[in-house]
């Protein structure tokens, strides 16, 4: 599952700028936002909860197919049929992450 693998590679406790760091050098993923002054919307959570005083959001893709991250390109039929993954991480007031949601959603 993505969120475990989201997790084994930016674990609870993490302080932000590792996450930063670990986001932006990781092929398969691009930062969508940084935000230092709130967190971020959960939407598993009651409306209008917000996960953190801080956050990272980030875009994603399989990198293969059947497995997440996978080490082959996506095949031509991916561009058509493709998963896009949005991966947000909510951190306390101190910089330490807290919570990571990990949405996946599938279309061309």
């Amino acid at each position: 599952m993505a969120t475990d693998y989201v997790l084994r590679l930016t674990p609870i406790g993490m302080d932000m700028e590792e996450v930063i760091s670990i986001v932006e050098n990781h092929r398969n993923w691009s930062i969508r936002s940084i935000n230092y002054e709130w967190g971020f919307s959960h939407p598993l959570h009651a409306s209008g909860s917000i996960v953190g005083e801080k956050s990272i959001t980030a875009w994603g893709h399989p990198a293969g197919s059947g497995y997440w991250p996978a080490p082959i390109p996506v095949p031509i039929y991916g561009w058509f049929f493709r998963t896009v993954v949005s991966i947000f991480w909510g951190f306390d007031e101190d910089g330490k992450l807290i919570e990571i949601y990990v949405r996946q959603s599938h279309g061309g």
